[in-house]
């Protein structure tokens, strides 16, 4: 019995590593268009609602944010002229990717047909 409690500790032991690495580090937010503000310069914030009902959300950006259309990389002041450009805003859908360590937003991307 001894020897059967010994290797299940083992096991355990073994196991706890993997679990930890397991860990959400990024969270994927699909907001409405008409819900999204962009900062006006690339070091700054974006407010966006994750939930029609939610109140804003406001995390920062930096210049190593990646802003992304049709998932391809672009700069930031044409991925703000591009989204100016969209007429039906409640009906396109962006996605905001949150680094859950650094507390930043990590990408922005949207695709536009």
């Amino acid at each position: 019995m001894k020897h059967i409690s010994l290797i299940i500790a083992f096991m355990l032991a073994l196991a706890a590593p993997v679990s930890a690495q397991n860990e959400v580090k990024v969270l994927a937010h699909e907001v409405r268009l008409s819900t999204l503000r962009l900062p006006a310069v690339e070091s700054g914030s974006v407010a966006f609602k994750a939930c029609d009902e939610c109140d804003y959300t406001t995390r920062r950006v930096t210049p190593n944010t990646r802003w992304e259309i049709n998932n391809r990389a672009v700069r930031f002041q044409d991925f703000r002229a591009a989204l100016a450009a969209i007429r039906n805003r409640d009906e396109q859908y962006v996605t905001v990717h949150h680094d859950l360590t650094t507390d930043l937003i990590k990408e922005v991307a949207i695709s536009v047909y």
